[in-house]
This record gives structure tokens, sequence and C-alpha cells, in this order.
């Protein structure tokens, strides 16, 4: 993608051309960090594509896994993406700035991910996983994370932002992640998609951040209706304080502050 002179934020589908496996929680994604390292000592049957259903069911338990748990510029988890790419078109649509991704959103079929699950526990014990079963998993597709670039909460930590570093804050609440959503419905309505769906929780800055789901009330104003409640978020001890904090400022319970809801839009 070329950079633009003008500013703008460009909204456009992940393709084979530039696959990326890195999370946003750090901030943006130069073009730098986008390089891919060489492919030697990757199994070669992952890079033809398409691959045999017997080929993802063998590796279903580590790919499982790094979909909980992105570990970063995996030559693995990078053929796995190109191959939905090639299966369904995509599985993330990216907001580009000049060079930089800032914003992305990522979503895999129903379907896939239930037969993925029926071999990688990881999968079947990710937080986002009784988000994952539908009424018509052939025909939907399951967001797995909405992603802003900017700094949040990782490792039990709250990462405050810094007013002298322009990435911090330059792409929070400029529309960035209705653009996005609104840029997968269109998609999804072309390629004849029936349903989208999503687990969300409370409007909280740590839902967003850590969990990267987006909140109950973003996804209502884009049309999703709640469906049924889920099982309430989990959270580590070293969490709770934050969601503790975040909660009474919202003038929340703990509890209520933990809920979750799957939210479902019908194409």
């Amino acid at each position: 993608m070329q950079p633009t002179s003008d500013g703008a934020i460009n909204i456009r589908p992940m393709g084979d051309d530039l696959v990326t496996t890195l999370c946003l929680h750090h901030g943006p994604l130069a073009a730098a960090q986008l390089r891919h390292s060489p492919d030697n000592g990757v199994d070669a049957r992952l890079l033809h594509h398409p691959w045999p259903d017997s080929l993802l069911d063998e590796l279903a338990p580590r790919l499982g896994q790094n979909l909980v748990c992105p570990p970063g510029a995996s030559s693995e988890r990078r053929e796995f993406l190109r191959e939905v790419n090639h299966r369904y078109g995509t599985c993330a649509i990216q907001a580009w700035h000049d060079d930089k991704i800032v914003g992305v959103i990522r979503f895999f079929p129903s379907a896939l991910l239930l037969r993925m699950g029926r071999s990688s526990e990881g999968l079947r014990h990710s937080w986002f996983w009784p988000a994952v079963e539908a009424d018509d998993p052939a025909n939907t597709l399951f967001i797995q994370c909405i992603e802003m670039g900017a700094p949040t909460f990782q490792s039990g930590l709250l990462a405050l932002s810094d007013e002298n570093n322009e990435d911090a804050t330059a792409y929070q609440r400029r529309g960035i992640g209705t653009a996005l959503a609104q840029a997968l419905v269109t998609w999804a309505r072309e390629r004849g998609w029936a349903r989208l769906q999503i687990g969300a929780g409370q409007d909280l800055d740590i839902i967003y951040g850590l969990v990267g789901s987006g909140g109950r009330t973003f996804w209502e104003k884009l049309g999703f209706r709640t469906h049924k409640e889920l099982p309430a978020l989990p959270w580590t001890t070293t969490e709770l304080p934050v969601l503790s904090y975040q909660a009474s400022k919202a003038r929340i319970g703990l509890d209520e502050a933990a809920r979750q809801w799957l939210m479902v839009l019908d194409l």
C-alpha cells in the first residue's frame, strides 16, 4: 500500500501481499515491523495453498493456542492466516495511516473455529470460546477482536498515555473502530454471510485494551443486538484491581463489570 499524502485513514481487507500476525496492543505497526523473516526451517507443506483438511486438523492444536495468545511474527501462524485468506477471502480488515497499521478487526468463520476446537484444548479454554458457538456456524463470522493502535492494558499494568508520544493517542476516538466494523459488515454481506457475532463486555478501557472485543454499547450502535448472556469474563488477580478501579469510575459493581454478552448482527 502506498502512503497517503493527505493524512487519511485507509481501510482495506488484509490480502496475501501483507499477511500480518502481530497485535496492536503496544501501538501502531510500522512497515519495518511487518517484514517477514525467511521461511527457512518452516514445514514446506505450510507454504503450499490451499491446504488439505488433514493438514489443518494436524496443526489445529498449535494453531488454536496461537489464536488465543498470538506469539508475534510466527511463520506458522502467518501461513494459517494466508490459508484462511485463500479459503474465505480474508480474516482481517486493517486501518492504515501512511505506512503504519493503526487499527484492525479480526474474524474467522465459526465453523472453522469449531472444527479446530475439537482438537485444540487451548482454543476451547480461551476467554472468547463461549461466543464462538453459533446457531448456523456455516454462515456465521465470529469477530475475535478489534484493536486500535494505542498502548493498552498489558501484563497486569494499565499503560497510561504519554502526552509526548503522538502514537499513544492519535488513533483513539477518531471513528476508526466504527469504520472497521462497518467495512466488515459490507464485506460480509457482499460475500453472502448471514450473521456476525462477538462476545462483548462492558464499555470499559480494560475491555477494549486487554480483551479486545469492544464494549456492548459500541456494538449496539452498529446495529448488533444482545442474543444472550455469556459466562462472565475470567480475570486474573493482577487484572482485577484495574477492573475494579474502572468499574468504580463507571459507577457499576465488580460483578456487573465482569459480565459478557453475545452480540449478533443478522445480515
